[in-house]
């Protein structure tokens, strides 16, 4: 695991990122990603167990995702002339050379990916495992499937380098990381914009479909007409790669003031701020003025106690019956110690400020809205 947040991401972008990036990177030791928590004996135990409900495909693990890779790390990854990333270069010119997701801003999930991700990821309406990594259709592209390793794994963008099947922070990391991603959602496309810009002398202009917009059969099937890929292109049509390579190195020449006037712009503060509140949240844990029971997550009794559905479906938390019963009582009318106090009364125990908080962090109980 990186020492530091900045260690996360891909070199090409790590100098020029704000301090925030300084900060030490959560360990998420319990997703061991080369021993998938999620696959194999120890997936096969957490279901027996009814502790989750899916289980991992070992040759394609989480990596049902097409990633959005912005066209500095397309560069960045095609004139890295090491070894181990020639499976990675090949595939990237493969992409290129069939057109579909390819814009000067760079390589992203063709329509149809897009179409079958939304449809096969939402799980069953009995909570039954979705397409989300067990689906043919739904593999990485960049997936090598004989060991199941990214071939692009250091120029990974914002959801690969932030997604993690189970935190240690529980509901605080999963809050943290998802904040991470976003305000690094907001790096990659100001940060391509300007690099697409620099490179051709003017701003580029990229029409994509309305969400949701119904799309043709051509679109489907990763079609794209000459006309309008040459409207995106101008003068770099046929010379998508170079262009890529430019990109790359405009984005590497950059310097921090120029960096930051770029992600100052629209709503990159406000993300920025609210990453670093909630990675704060994470590494340093407070208990809530007021909290109650999570309400809006199914929770099932099992053999060893309740099970709770919190974050999400891969990291379910059981409690005993009997915590969960005291948790029960507590009033979004009162503060957390009030609670707490009244159940001393009235019910003869005492429950310590580290249990409340461990079931704070787990994501069981919550602030009201």
């Amino acid at each position: 695991m990186a020492d530091s947040l900045r260690d996360l991401l891909p070199e090409v972008c790590r100098a020029w990122l704000p301090d925030f990036f300084d900060r030490p990177a959560t360990p998420e030791t319990r997703s061991t990603c080369l021993d998938c928590a999620m696959c194999g004996e120890k997936g096969a135990r957490e279901v027996a167990s009814r502790r989750t409900l899916d289980v991992f495909r070992p040759d394609v693990k989480c990596c049902t995702w097409h990633p959005d890779l912005p066209n500095y790390l397309v560069g960045a990854a095609l004139r890295d002339t090491a070894p181990s990333m020639e499976s990675g270069r090949t595939r990237l010119r493969a992409k290129i050379a069939a057109r579909a997701g390819v814009s000067p801003l760079g390589i992203s999930p063709p329509p149809r990916y897009t179409v079958l991700y939304n449809f096969l990821t939402q799980p069953d309406v009995d909570g039954s495992p979705s397409g989300f990594a067990a689906s043919e259709e739904l593999v990485c592209p960049y997936l090598e499937r004989r060991d199941a390793t990214c071939t692009l794994w250091p120029y990974r963008e914002r959801v690969c380098a932030t997604w993690f099947c189970k935190m240690d922070a529980r509901a605080g990391g999963y809050a943290a990381w998802q904040a991470l991603k976003d305000y690094l959602g907001h790096v990659e496309v100001e940060i391509s914009r300007y690099a697409a810009t620099t490179v051709v002398g003017a701003p580029v202009v990229i029409t994509r479909p309305a969400p949701h917009a119904p799309l043709s059969r051509a679109a489907l099937a990763g079609e794209r007409s000459d006309v309008d890929y040459a409207a995106e292109w101008g003068p770099y049509v046929g010379r998508e790669e170079e262009f890529y390579l430019a990109c790359a190195g405009v984005v590497g020449d950059l310097t921090g003031d120029v960096a930051a006037g770029i992600l100052g712009r629209g709503e990159g503060p406000e993300l920025l701020r609210r990453a670093e509140q909630l990675h704060e949240a994470a590494t340093r844990p407070r208990l809530a003025p007021r909290l109650v029971l999570r309400r809006d997550k199914p929770a099932v009794v099992v053999a060893d106690g309740v099970r709770v559905l919190t974050y999400h479906r891969f990291d379910p938390v059981i409690i005993s019956t009997e915590l969960y019963a005291l948790l029960e009582l507590f009033s979004a009318d009162e503060s957390t110690a009030s609670n707490v106090e009244r159940i001393r009364r009235e019910r003869g125990v005492d429950l310590p400020d580290s249990v409340v908080l461990q079931m704070q962090v787990y994501g069981v109980m919550i602030p009201p809205p």
